[in-house]
């Protein structure tokens, strides 16, 4: 008769033919803003405290009064005495900016070309704000892990800007140190 041929049933069904199942899914908030502030709080206070017991203890057995010596490596990873070590307070933070994101995140070196090593994800984040995507996060889930709302080609297209820059940037510094040629 006159009906909808399987193919066209199984094709109306699916939005792509490639699609496939990924539930379930969450798709309310993957955290609490207020929470997550409040753990923050409580890191970078016990950190604080950790680091002046620490400072104190050490002028007081040595008798000397000293200003505690900055880190040279703030980025290091050194855990603090009964304070919060530095990775854990870098979580809480992606995790606060996250939960404000959209509830999907897409994976930027899949948006590279073959060969060319995926960009910074923190220049990829920058650059997909500065195109309007302000929601744009990193995620925890993925090192890769990009969260927006921009569409498929707009993350490519940026994601290759981005890469072409760093790779411009490297060839810069390379040919800085070397001389360029004719000099």
């Amino acid at each position: 008769g006159g009906g909808v041929s399987e193919g066209a049933a199984r094709s109306s069904s699916r939005p792509c033919a490639h699609a496939r199942s990924l539930g379930p899914g969450w798709l309310g908030p993957l955290g609490d803003v207020d929470f997550l502030r409040r753990m923050e709080r409580l890191a970078e206070t016990s950190t604080r405290l950790a680091r002046d017991r620490r400072s104190s203890a050490f002028a007081s057995s040595s008798g000397v009064r000293v200003n505690p010596k900055p880190n040279p490596n703030p980025g290091a990873h050194e855990p603090l005495a009964e304070g919060v070590h530095p990775r854990t307070l870098k979580l809480i933070r992606r995790l606060i900016e996250e939960a404000r994101g959209p509830p999907l995140f897409r994976n930027a070196s899949r948006y590279t070309g073959a060969g060319v090593d995926p960009p910074p994800m923190d220049a990829v984040v920058d650059a997909l704000r500065d195109a309007g995507y302000a929601r744009s996060s990193r995620t925890h889930f993925d090192a890769a892990g990009v969260r927006t709302d921009a569409p498929p080609e707009e993350i490519r297209r940026i994601v290759s800007e981005v890469a072409a820059r760093r790779v411009g940037e490297r060839w810069r510094r390379t040919s800085e140190r070397e001389g360029s040629p004719g000099e």
